[in-house]
């Protein structure tokens, strides 16, 4: 009787090691970090296979190329082509790409009373703070600055009508630095959602947008 039931617990013990490792092992996480938009971006997707991961990972990529290029203000592309018109008093159509920023720039401008203000590129020249690195010479001369001031850029300025776009006053300089981040995370979030991705997070310097879960976990924001 002893020796039969040591031969019962050492199977009993034997199905369950076997049980356990049966246990389907936690899917990947597939991480990808780059630099676009003046910063690195962080992007971590779940629940699909490495294939699918790579899409999307490559379709962010050029996602965030395309905006860096068309949103950047002293690069050659939309937007430094749109100061440039805006400087000289020029009416350029407006670009597409500059559409949604403009309007989002012009609400967020309304609702905080001017405080918000994408119109101040002319001051984040004067600083240094247009360019992918951070500045390393002296501060702007304290008459520059008081220029600048008294001409009031402001997003009021500006006069958009029938596709076309001008400024009633020349010192408009426009710099979305303050809601470009945000809002291509959001668009990148929406093309993830159209490859069938629904489980990921974006951390683009602070500007962070998650969907669906880790798994049976949330996903986990350090503040």
């Amino acid at each position: 009787m002893c020796f039969r039931a040591v031969f019962l617990l050492l199977s009993l013990v034997v199905g369950v090691l076997s049980l356990g490792g049966c246990t389907p092992q936690a899917e990947p996480v597939f991480k990808e970090e780059f630099v676009a938009l003046g910063t690195l971006v962080q992007v971590s997707i779940y629940g699909v296979s490495e294939a699918k991961a790579q899409q999307a990972f490559t379709a962010a990529i050029a996602q965030f190329k395309t905006m860096d290029e068309a949103w950047h203000p002293s690069k050659p592309g939309p937007l430094a082509r749109l100061n440039q018109a805006l400087a000289h008093g020029q009416q350029i159509p407006l670009d597409p790409a500059l559409s949604p920023l403009v309007a989002l720039g012009t609400e967020f401008s309304r609702q905080t009373g001017g405080l918000f203000n994408p119109a101040v590129g002319g001051m984040v020249h004067l600083w240094g703070f247009d360019q992918d690195t951070l500045p390393t010479g002296p501060p702007p001369a304290p008459e520059r600055i008081i220029e600048w001031l008294a001409k009031q850029p402001r997003m009021e300025d500006l006069v958009v009508k029938d596709g076309l776009i001008s400024s009633s006053n020349a010192a408009v300089q426009l710099d979305f630095g303050g809601l470009a981040q945000g809002y291509g995370v959001d668009r990148v979030i929406d093309q993830f959602k159209r490859l069938g991705i629904e489980n990921a997070i974006i951390n683009c310097s602070g500007d962070i947008r998650a969907i669906g879960r880790k798994g049976d976990k949330s996903w986990r924001v350090g503040i």
